[in-house]
């Protein structure tokens, strides 16, 4: 499809001027509102999701050769969502070098691993679902988890001591597993919660 082509073209030029690693990100299908409206015209018969976002990498790999990147919900490391978004770990292992799982726990339901403190949490969340993605990937693609380096809703309220230990513990559950590393994200690019170095972790 055009929007394809367009985003592959814009990868292709990225990659001749010389970026040494292209990311995807966070391609998949809509997951809220009233999914039974949705109509994809361009769809095959008997195309799934996850086939889409398989001939999108298909398309990709055919003009990039440079390492490939994509992030995808976290929850994909408990919960197959191939039919619901599209997204695959294992399908998508076969055409990227590196999977990164957005583990942010303030994006789980409040009641996962409901029995341990919220900053311990965080811990467990990313040391528990980057094992799962690393068993899942069996070698195929790196695992590099995206690190929450934002606060939202209720965690407003954490004071930076919180808010610091909140971020590394994640840091330090991403370490334990089989890992390639972690990338920090934040949308404003306002890394307000590295309130101290983060050498001992790099």
């Amino acid at each position: 499809s055009f929007v394809w082509e367009y985003n592959v073209a814009i990868a292709a030029e990225l990659q001749a001027r010389g970026v040494d690693e292209i990311q995807f990100d966070y391609i998949r299908f809509p997951s809220d509102g009233n999914l039974a409206q949705i109509r994809y015209r361009h769809q095959r018969e008997g195309q799934t999701l996850t086939d889409a976002l398989e001939s999108l990498l298909t398309m990709a790999r055919e003009k990039v050769h440079l390492p490939i990147s994509t992030d995808l919900y976290g929850f994909n490391s408990w919960h197959r969502m191939g039919n619901w978004i599209g997204q695959s770990v294992e399908v998508l292992a076969e055409y990227v070098d590196v999977i990164s799982p957005m583990f942010y726990p303030s994006h789980f339901p409040r009641d996962f691993i409901k029995e341990m403190p919220y900053l311990d949490r965080a811990r467990q969340i990313y040391s528990e679902g980057t094992a799962r993605a690393a068993s899942m990937l069996a070698g195929r693609s790196l695992v590099r988890p995206y690190v929450q380096a934002f606060l939202i809703g209720g965690e407003l309220a954490y004071g930076p001591a919180d808010y610091f230990r909140y971020l590394t513990n994640q840091i330090e559950g991403t370490l334990e597993a089989p890992s390639s590393g972690f990338t920090l994200w934040n949308s404003s690019n306002r890394y307000y919660m590295i309130t101290s170095s983060l050498r001992p972790y790099l």
